[in-house]
């Protein structure tokens, strides 16, 4: 099999791995600001980063949830998303 072949194989296994995440109990209580103005008068908890670059941005919106229930956070605000590596402030509100 050619090199080119199991490379396009291995990126779809990727791809369709990336597409099982689901939110946790905890990050199905987060939401996402839209705007910065909508958390300025919330508590700032940290960041939270997805870093797969074969994530699709649901999916890392998804981690993103995730890992802010875990910090006790309820709302995120994205501040990076290049082709699936996604960040987010993390904030209590």
């Amino acid at each position: 099999m050619s090199r080119l072949i199991r490379s396009f194989l291995f990126a779809g296994s990727l791809v369709l791995l990336g597409a099982c995440v689901t939110l946790t109990s905890s990050g199905k209580k987060v939401r996402e600001a839209k705007s910065e103005d909508l958390v300025q008068d919330c508590t700032r908890l940290g960041q939270v980063e997805a870093p797969s670059p074969f994530t699709a941005f649901n999916d890392s919106r998804t981690i993103l949830k995730n890992k802010a229930g875990s910090l006790g956070g309820n709302t995120i605000y994205i501040t990076d998303f290049i082709i699936g590596s996604a960040k987010a402030t993390v904030y209590r509100c």
